[in-house]
């Protein structure tokens, strides 16, 4: 059963690195079914695996006493198990040569290891400030206004445009931390727990509670933060707001307190914007020049170095088209650089990724189509990987052990 789970798993691999391609249908529910037939394997396998270790724990007298009736029943089930799922097996294998055969030679993909030299960018980098200067100069212009009350500074943009990028570029600046006591920042999102965000709010700015304080009720949290905030000019961010409703939910936590304190907001949701506060003019992040474009494109695909002197003229004018097609939305550029960063600086395999791009969808649909290729053309272990990650909230921060890769 585990040979022919790992021949499985193999077909599809090389079906997976097809598919990336030519996106063939009968393939993909191929493909499918096969993702299900290994799952179930992997749960047989598991059940063996944990009978044979509850087996081998018990002493001699308890196996004769109490686990051979128990061991033999379980080992029926999973013969069954086995029994079952068998023909569906030997079914799939048998259709493998029609979805999996193709000379080697005709496969332009690079091999796993060499495909995937993705880099990861922290957000201070230079690249992911380009063209934001202008940006950066009025949201900080609007919150060291010495207001008598506190004002609410909204960042408004469609998904992709820099929203989250320019307020953190804007947090961590000298200015802000010079201006304000206290700074404090919470991702919320579409799906938002009301006492989390405070909780993480209190702990940006120093509050150590004890456990039983965090069991505190939601109104009594926001007092606490309210009380922090009080006699202090303060600026809060609130990252990614979606709606009204959201924005009510946390206004009672933010008292005046001292002239020019600012709340920061980043939001899709331009109505939201004037409901926080209908003196404050939103500061929408501009779209790229088609040279801030290109400076931003080649920073990312060539890793922030310059473009290699003998730039060929054909992947050149390729990459014009590309960046072109992104509209001077910033985060369509990262990706599809950092897409193009794992490629041969071959003319077909930019070609390729130009082509397999649906441009005639409007900007936030092309974004996706974008994001879809880049995962597409993950290594197929990967993609597992990353798919685990939907298991955790947004914006959840995943630890790493020390001595991984970062």
């Amino acid at each position: 059963m585990k040979r022919l789970g790992e021949q499985l798993n193999a077909s599809l691999v090389k079906a997976d690195e097809l598919q990336a391609r030519d996106k063939d249908v009968n393939r993909r529910e191929w493909m499918l079914q096969v993702r299900d037939a290994v799952c179930e394997i992997e749960v047989i396998m598991d059940m063996f695996d944990l009978e044979d270790r509850l087996w081998k724990e018990q002493s001699f007298i308890l196996r004769c006493a109490h686990f051979i009736p128990k061991r033999c029943a379980h080992l029926g089930r999973i013969s069954e198990k086995i029994l079952q799922i068998k023909p569906k097996i030997e079914g799939l294998i048998t259709q493998k040569e029609k979805h999996v055969a193709e000379k080697a030679s005709t496969s332009s993909s690079l091999d796993p290891t060499r495909r995937f030299r993705r880099v990861l960018h922290n957000t201070k980098e230079n690249f992911a400030m380009v063209g934001m200067e202008r940006a950066k100069v009025t949201l900080i212009g609007e919150l060291v206004k010495d207001d008598v009350e506190r004002r609410v500074v909204p960042i408004v943009g469609m998904p992709g445009s820099g929203k989250t990028t320019l307020a953190k570029h804007v947090y961590i600046s000298d200015e802000t931390k010079r201006h304000f006591d206290c700074c404090t920042w919470a991702d919320v999102s579409q799906d938002y727990n009301v006492k989390g965000v405070l909780l993480r709010l209190l702990q940006n700015v120093g509050v150590v509670l004890s456990d039983e304080e965090k069991k505190m009720a939601e109104e009594e949290m926001m007092g606490k933060l309210n009380n922090f905030l009080e006699n202090k000019r303060y600026l809060v961010v609130l990252d990614d707001l979606w709606t009204l409703q959201a924005w009510d939910d946390f206004e009672k936590a933010f008292p005046n307190g001292k002239s020019g304190s600012k709340i920061m907001v980043t939001s899709r949701n331009e109505r939201l914007a004037a409901y926080a506060d209908p003196r404050s003019q939103p500061v929408v992040p501009e779209m790229l020049s088609e040279k801030e474009s290109w400076d931003l494109f080649c920073k990312r695909t060539f890793n922030n170095a310059d473009p290699p002197g003998n730039f060929p003229q054909d992947l050149k004018h390729c990459g014009k088209k590309l960046v072109k097609k992104c509209g001077g939305l910033p985060l369509a550029i990262v990706v599809l650089g950092g897409l193009l960063s794992t490629k041969r600086r071959l003319i077909h395999e930019w070609e390729s990724v130009l082509r397999n791009i649906n441009w005639k969808l409007g900007k936030e649909e092309r974004l996706h189509s974008i994001i879809d290729l880049s995962y597409d053309d993950l290594p197929y272990n990967l993609k597992s990987c990353f798919l685990y990650t939907s298991l955790f909230p947004e914006d959840f921060r995943i630890k790493r052990r020390r001595g991984d890769t970062a």
